[in-house]
């Protein structure tokens, strides 16, 4: 009897444990164990990058003259970058004069650093057996300052030099318009519709009168967002920029673009000495004879109906920049308010980008 009920009590456990392992689902760790493996390493990988990046932050510190002398004394490539209106131009002349007062046979090109194809970059492989050591470009696409970030070596020193917004998008409206104005006396450049004589109401090449109405719609518009004047610190500075700089932790310095001529005396020291003592400042809007007008739209209290481009761009200042709305596809324009702020409170104007543990 006893042993007929221990028998019977097993036949139940064991149909009762039966449905449960029909109920149950598959064992993962049977049936994808390889990719279950692999997701658990893909999981680890990335909680492990998450804890290095937040075992580093970035500081800014302020350079001297001469920790900026030892800075470019201990590299060998300089490469300075710049935004259009913040003297791209002048360190471009700057940087072909050097590289042949050094001896080199280097074609310069302009812009030859706002590319990524290696295509591109044949002057710089092949036209010299000896890399050039000045490099400088404009850049104006966030995608190719990203390329140099991530790429250039310990030892090649990145200066990225900038400007205040504001007074940048002044002095390129003035010199997309201004330039505007000297074609029409055969003055070289990419085509702009419409044509200078549809667009200035008198124009000789030298003096230019522009009605306020074809200014703002067509000076302002898309071509001259798309030339000068949005081609700013908003295409270049994005959260994307300073995590890149945070990750790779380039060798990489900001610059107030009015140090250009410390910049050139210092680099000149190391790579071109006949240079030393020689500024050069090239597409300086001082330097330009042609003068614009602005017949206004609307005249009252007695202002008069004609004012040079300068005064029109000084009394509409302070609404440019928004009404244009340059900073509208920006990211993490708090941070760099903050380094504009500590490198415009800086004595030389250098700010030097490191990445320290936190």
């Amino acid at each position: 009897m006893l042993l007929g009920q221990l028998l019977l009590g097993a036949t139940v456990i064991f149909y009762s444990l039966s449905l449960m392992l029909i109920q149950l689902p598959t064992p993962t760790i049977f049936a994808t164990s390889d990719s279950r493996l692999r997701s658990s390493q893909t999981s680890t990988t990335s909680q492990e990058h998450k804890s290095n990046m937040h075992g580093v932050k970035m500081q800014y510190q302020c350079l001297s003259e001469s920790s900026l002398r030892d800075l470019i004394s201990s590299t060998d490539q300089v490469i300075t970058t710049a935004p259009a209106k913040a003297a791209g131009t002048t360190m471009n002349t700057f940087a072909e004069q050097c590289n042949k007062a050094s001896g080199l046979t280097f074609d310069y090109m302009d812009n030859m650093l706002n590319f990524k194809d290696v295509n591109h970059f044949d002057g710089i492989l092949s036209k010299s057996f000896i890399s050039p050591p000045v490099l400088s470009s404009h850049m104006y696409t966030l995608d190719n300052f990203l390329y140099l970030i991530k790429n250039v070596p310990r030892s090649t020193l990145l200066v990225y030099i900038h400007r205040e917004e504001t007074l940048r998008v002044q002095s390129a409206v003035n010199e997309v318009v201004t330039n505007w104005c000297r074609r029409g006396n055969g003055y070289p450049g990419v085509h702009l519709d419409p044509p200078t004589e549809d667009f200035f109401d008198e124009e000789d090449g030298s003096v230019c009168h522009v009605s306020e109405k074809n200014l703002i719609e067509f000076g302002l518009g898309k071509w001259g967002l798309d030339l000068e004047i949005g081609l700013g610190a908003t295409k270049l500075l994005h959260c994307e920029t300073y995590d890149a700089i945070l990750e790779y932790a380039p060798n990489m310095i900001f610059m107030d673009y009015k140090q250009a001529n410390l910049l050139q005396s210092l680099i000149s020291e190391k790579y071109c000495p006949d240079l030393t003592g020689q500024p050069i400042a090239s597409n300086l809007g001082s330097e330009k004879e042609t003068k614009t007008h602005v017949k206004l739209k609307n005249s009252v209290n007695g202002e008069p109906d004609l004012v040079s481009l300068k005064e029109w761009l000084k009394a509409k200042q302070n609404s440019l920049e928004w009404v244009l709305g340059l900073n509208d596809s920006a990211t993490c324009t708090a941070k760099t308010r903050i380094v504009e702020d500590k490198l415009f409170g800086c004595e030389v104007g250098f700010v030097k980008a490191s990445v320290v543990e936190s």
